[in-house]
């Protein structure tokens, strides 16, 4: 009767088990989710590109600074603006972008740039008063494409102030004497300055006005001991034909370690998971089955067929976001695909580098 009994539950174990195991993927499935993976990286993978060559790569003609060291260029070219037009009904929203150049001579522009490294702790940024009515703005974007949140006149005024910069995971202890507090999903944040010359004459208070631009640590600006640094980090080098090869995906995992995914898309990340996208770890496309390699590289494709689409059917036409509370700010629904609002605006023209954002009254081009 033992054996019985034993043999039983064995049995249901046993079938537990094999109820539990996962279904193995068929090519069809690995290509649907590279495929998706691929669109949803996309904007991830291509603004490492610019941190690569901007903050990382001292070798390179276009390197400007080191993380949170602020970098200046001046440009005397015309001030360029843009214009949003919204329409909206109960149901849906309808955003329609376009940009128009204005002229005005004799003025220009003050181009500033920084990559804020937040892994060790947050950053203080200092921006000195400036004269009433001087247009001024700071746009953050987080490694997502994201531009998250903004510094300027409109919003802030020009008497200047303390901005703490930090991470959403930072617990630290509010600092006195700050302006405002700033915090990003992503270790890794770029910073985007701009500030209006008036005139020829007024290049020479302008010069003064950003040497005035601090960054610093949060324990310096406190006076307190660092806390443990976060370590050094190997940076995959950068290679614009590696990201059309499953590579791609190495550079994804690599960065993804440096994000919070937010609980909405926890699903979407384990379905990620079943073909190896796993924030931090490796990328091991090389031990899949040649069937496997091959329903991945399609997926790829379809993916960047996909992009290609929208390239060229998006600019200066209708992109429809569905209607669904706070979801409205973080997310496009196109058919049978999820990737984020703010970072479709940046991909939409079919260059990272070259995009319209739009938050709240700020409107900026960059070219």
């Amino acid at each position: 009767m033992k054996l019985i009994h034993f043999l039983m539950g064995l049995v249901t174990v046993l079938l537990l088990v094999a109820c539990h195991q996962k279904k193995p993927l068929d090519e069809v499935e690995i290509t649907q989710i590279a495929k998706e993976a691929y669109i949803y990286g996309f904007p991830v993978v291509e603004l490492y590109r610019n941190m690569y060559i901007h903050a990382i790569d001292k070798d390179n003609s276009r390197f400007l600074a080191s993380f949170n060291k602020l970098a200046w260029r001046a440009v005397s070219s015309p001030v360029r603006g843009c214009t949003k037009e919204i329409a909206s009904d109960s149901r849906e929203q309808t955003f329609r972008i376009g940009d128009t150049e204005k002229a005005q001579p004799e003025s220009g522009m003050a181009y500033g740039s920084v990559w804020f490294d937040l892994r060790d702790e947050p950053y203080v940024l200092t921006v000195p008063a400036t004269m009433a009515g001087r247009y001024f703005s700071i746009q953050f974007i987080d490694l997502f494409s994201e531009p998250f949140e903004y510094i300027s006149n409109r919003r802030d005024g020009n008497s200047g102030g303390h901005f703490l910069i930090a991470t959403s995971e930072w617990k630290g202890k509010n600092p006195s004497g700050m302006t405002r507090i700033i915090t990003s999903s992503t270790s890794f944040v770029s910073g985007l300055f701009r500030i209006r010359i008036e005139n020829q004459e007024d290049v020479g208070q302008m010069e003064k006005l950003i040497r005035q631009f601090r960054i610093i640590p949060l324990s310096r600006y406190n006076g307190t001991a660092t806390g443990s640094p976060a370590g050094d980090i190997h940076y995959p080098e950068f290679s614009a034909e590696k990201t059309m090869t499953p590579e791609f995906f190495t550079y994804l995992n690599f960065l993804l370690q440096f994000c919070s995914i937010s609980g909405d898309e926890n699903a979407m990340m384990r379905r990620f998971a079943r073909i190896g996208i796993e924030p931090g770890r490796p990328f091991d496309h090389l031990t899949m089955s040649e069937p496997e390699k091959r329903a991945l590289i399609d997926g790829m494709a379809a993916g960047q067929a996909e992009l290609k689409m929208l390239a060229r059917s998006g600019v200066g036409k209708s992109v429809v976001f569905r209607e669904t509370g706070e979801d409205t700010e973080k997310k496009i629904f196109l058919p049978g695909l999820y990737v984020r609002k703010k970072s479709f605006r940046r991909f939409i023209k079919g260059n990272p580098d070259a995009g319209i954002r739009n938050r709240g009254a700020e409107c900026t081009r960059w070219t």
